[in-house]
């Protein structure tokens, strides 16, 4: 994601990347270790935000929101900026090949030349991305609502104590 980035910027586009995270000073210490041109001026790294209270913020700010495992379990990431709305661009891999195609665009995992076509993709054709974000965002009310994720555990603690549903 980084080498995309910078692929992208060389190219004229303003793009800027923000990881929030515990590990963000390894992400930024990674851009450096890169030799990314100015890195320190787009490659930006704070405390993880809260999920249930500022994320969805940073979610709606961001033009697209990247999400470049190398392996995954369920990709919740990106799930949360569909729900807001946002283009997302992720990585083929686990959980987000099975959940994402046709809500994002899927690239292999590790080529930072198909990210960055994603990414020039997403600013050439905004309109485009965002349709297929708000598609995401009602597959995302559809599959992860609150009373569906209640109803879920509700059904598996039932059983556990082996009670019919």
């Amino acid at each position: 994601m980084l080498r995309a980035t910078a692929a992208v910027r060389a190219t004229g586009l303003d793009a800027n990347v923000m990881n929030l995270g515990g590990g963000f000073q390894d992400f930024l210490a990674c851009a450096r270790r890169l030799r990314l041109d100015r890195c320190d001026e787009w490659v930006i790294g704070r405390p993880a935000a809260h999920p249930m209270k500022d994320l969805c913020e940073y979610m709606q700010a961001a033009d697209v929101v990247v999400q470049a495992s190398l392996a995954e379990g369920g990709g919740m990431s990106p799930l949360e900026a569909l729900a807001c709305g946002t283009p997302v661009v992720a990585t083929r891999v686990g959980g987000m090949a099975l959940t994402l195609p046709g809500i994002a665009q899927l690239v292999p995992r590790g080529d930072a030349e198909a990210m960055a076509d994603a990414l020039r993709s997403v600013e050439r054709n905004s309109d485009g991305a965002r349709q297929q974000a708000l598609r995401g965002r009602e597959y995302v009310e559809s599959t992860w609502s609150r009373p569906r994720a209640f109803a879920a555990v509700a059904h598996a603690l039932k059983e556990s104590c082996g009670r019919p549903s």
